[in-house]
C-alpha cells in the first residue's frame, strides 16, 4: 500500500514546513474580516461621498481580478483614511497626530492593527489543541495573517520574523515564524495596497 505525505514524514523524522493563509483568522475568530469586509469598513471610516460597492464595480470594469481590485481599492483607502485622521475626521485611540508625525506611523495600518487586535476567540478549545500539537512539530511556519494567533498559541516560544527575509536561506533555524504580510505588533509591517505587494515582489526577487 503506498504511503501518504504525513506517513512518509513520520517515518522519516522529518519536520514539515507549514503554510497558514489568513483564513486561519477567520476559523478561529469571532467576526474576523474577510478582505472585502475590511476594506469596506475602512473605506466607510472616511466619510465617503461614494458607496464602497459604486467603486468596486467601477474597478472591475478595468480588471476581473479581484487581488488587482483589492490592492487597488487598499491604496485609494489608505490616501483617504490618512487625510481623515490629520484632518480630526477619524480618532485612533493609541494614535494622536504627533506620534503619527513624529515615528512616521501609518494611522490607515494602524486602524488595521486595531481591528484585528480587537477580535475575540471562539470557543474551539478542542481543535485549537490539536492545531498546536501539529505547529510545534514544524521546522518552521509561513503565515500571511496579521494577528498575534499563532504565536499565542506557542506561548512565544517561537522566534518571530516580520516580513519575507531570510525566508529561504539555509540558515534557517528550527522553529520560526515567518509573517510576511505584517503583523499588529508593528502595524507598519502589514502588506494590503498595491504598492506593498511590489515591494515584497522585490524582496522575493532579491532572496533569490
Amino acid at each position: 500500500m503506498k504511503q501518504s505525505f504525513l506517513d512518509n514524514l513520520i517515518e522519516e523524522n522529518e519536520f514539515p514546513i507549514i503554510f497558514i493563509g489568513s483564513g486561519i483568522t477567520r476559523r478561529y475568530f469571532k467576526d474576523a474580516p474577510t478582505w472585502d469586509d475590511l476594506l469596506e469598513i475602512l473605506w466607510n471610516e472616511t466619510s465617503p461621498t461614494k458607496n464602497y460597492y459604486s467603486v468596486y464595480h467601477e474597478l472591475s470594469k478595468e480588471s476581473k481580478d479581484e487581488f488587482y481590485i483589492y490592492t487597488t481599492l487598499a491604496s485609494k483607502i489608505e490616501g483617504k483614511y490618512d487625510d481623515a485622521f490629520y484632518s480630526g475626521k477619524v480618532k485612533l485611540p493609541n494614535l494622536t497626530l504627533e506620534q503619527a508625525h513624529k515615528q512616521n506611523a501609518s494611522p490607515f495600518r494602524t486602524r488595521i492593527a486595531n481591528i484585528f487586535s480587537e477580535l475575540q476567540l471562539k470557543d474551539e478549545s478542542s481543535e485549537i489543541k490539536l492545531l498546536k500539537k501539529m505547529l510545534v512539530k514544524a521546522r518552521f511556519i509561513v503565515t500571511t495573517n496579521y494577528d498575534e494567533f499563532l504565536e499565542n498559541e506557542l506561548d512565544k516560544k517561537i522566534n518571530v520574523k516580520v516580513g519575507n527575509q531570510g525566508l529561504f536561506s539555509t540558515a534557517t533555524e528550527f522553529g520560526e515564524l515567518y509573517k510576511i504580510h505584517g503583523s499588529i505588533s508593528d502595524p507598519n509591517s502589514i502588506v494590503i495596497t498595491e504598492n506593498d505587494y511590489k515591494k515584497l515582489k522585490i524582496g522575493d526577487d532579491s532572496i533569490e
